[in-house]
């Protein structure tokens, strides 16, 4: 049994253990495991399953299967790392690091041979030559650098896994709207979603977080530093049963039909795999200490922080404290694979443009730091557009819900509301059509 094949095999029957590979690229394994350890590189939920099937499909297409030849198919080969897997993962992961990183040494020693013996090289240049080719290997090795290769070796499968459907995005808009502007998310994404009070940022998220969970089996942490528990579960009960918030705050007002809703809906959504985690007061590096926790036990694929100034690090300035938390969480992200959606408010400089209610926002309403516009992969403004700061009686007609016992609410329940991306790192900005939002409920009409 080689060590490369202990540790695939260990891997494949027991998900879980995929952590305690530490940061091995697929160059590091040598033939066929190099293949399959690329495929299980990239499939999104490691400690959740690893879809065998999945992996088999993809590599029976792969031109480099083909091209490494043997008689072996891809599902006797996985078979045979099924029967050579071990238990001690980590110190697998260590031996082959190690025959790789001898590997390396052993190729840059040949070129460093083969320098010395050309003429017309002083010492000089040979030794800085010898010293570049050395610490090279050291420094790529100490920031977990990938060569091109490493790179393509991941590019190329994944490429391959999306066409034939093995592989699909982590997550997808579920307001069909704002899908015309982002089609998808990666892993590593940091996605701020920024808002004035009211103009639902934290709304957004919950909506998005209850669908994904319920169509896909994400399972889904928010890291709650703004709203009471029971907040949460008026929320996320509101948005399943469709039943206002208002009167889930005042159940004498629910009908027995409503309340058997509420009931229906509090066991649809204790089946979801959302965790809330409490963390008022917390650190940016104590959320990021729990959802380490978290990802190691399989029970965080995507997070969320509600809300990102609530963040406490004891920087001597907002500004930096913004930035530290936001800096620390989006390293976390991209380090374990783990998107996040970062809720932010927004400066009062948007109420003070424009005659104050129908100002579109700017990066620059971001509040306290513009680090969240830098760390950033996609910006989300969500914009209630009313077409003055107080809508007038045309305005509201739009939405018959407005309406009670022939007079409209003083205060709308359902209002029109825009999505601003004003940043998309990897895909297209722009801002969405006016979409029916209803604030007591959180429920979005899309139709």
């Amino acid at each position: 049994m080689s060590w490369e094949t202990a540790l695939l095999g260990t891997i494949i029957f027991d998900p879980a253990s995929y952590h305690e590979a530490g940061d091995l690229i697929p160059s590091d394994f040598t033939g066929y495991n190099q293949l399959v350890w690329a495929e299980i590189s990239h499939l999104p939920q490691h400690d959740n399953a690893i879809d065998s099937r999945a992996i088999i499909e993809s590599l029976r297409n792969s031109v480099d299967w083909r091209r490494l030849g043997g008689d072996r198919t891809p599902e006797e080969y996985l078979a045979t790392l099924i029967n050579d897997r071990g238990a001690t993962p980590a110190v697998y992961a260590k031996e082959i690091l190690d025959a790789s990183i001898r590997r390396n040494l052993q190729q840059n020693i040949a070129m460093i041979a083969a320098a010395a013996v050309e003429e017309g090289r002083s010492i000089e240049e040979l030794l800085d030559y010898s010293e570049t080719k050395i610490m090279a290997l050291r420094r790529n090795r100490d920031q977990n650098g990938f060569s091109m290769a490493d790179l393509m070796g991941l590019f190329i499968p994944r490429l391959e896994g999306m066409l034939n459907g093995t592989i699909t995005p982590i997550w997808r808009p579920k307001v069909l709207q704002l899908q015309e502007v982002i089609s998808y998310i990666e892993d590593t994404e940091t996605i701020i979603v920024a808002a004035r009070p009211g103009q639902g940022k934290s709304s957004y998220i919950r909506y998005e977080f209850l669908k994904e969970a319920r169509m896909n089996g994400k399972k889904m942490v928010i890291f709650n530093l703004d709203n009471d528990k029971m907040d949460y579960a008026r929320a996320f009960v509101s948005l399943d049963s469709n039943i206002p918030n208002t009167k889930l705050r005042n159940p004498q007002l629910l009908s027995a039909e409503e309340m058997a809703r509420v009931r229906q809906s509090a066991e649809n959504v204790a089946a979801l795999p959302i965790r809330i985690e409490q963390a008022s007061g917390l650190s940016a590096l104590e959320i990021t200490r729990k959802a380490r926790e978290l990802k190691q036990k399989g029970e965080l694929d995507i997070m969320a922080v509600d809300y990102i100034q609530q963040v406490n690090n004891g920087k001597q300035s907002r500004n930096d404290d913004v930035g530290f938390s936001i800096s620390t969480i989006r390293n976390f992200g991209m380090r374990h694979g783990i998107p996040q959606f970062i809720a932010s408010q927004l400066s009062r400089d948007i109420e003070r443009r424009n005659g104050g209610g129908n100002a579109e926002p700017q990066l620059s309403d971001l509040r306290d730091s513009g680090t969240l516009e830098q760390d950033a992969s996609i910006i989300i403004f969500p914009r209630v557009t009313w077409g003055s700061a107080e809508p007038v009686i045309s305005e509201q007609q739009r939405f018959p819900e407005n309406m009670v016992n022939g007079r409209f609410l003083e205060r709308p329940i359902v209002v029109p509301i825009r999505f601003f991306v004003l940043k998309n790192r990897n895909d297209t900005t722009g801002a969405t059509g006016e979409i029916a939002w209803n604030k007591s409920t959180g429920n979005y009409y899309q139709g």
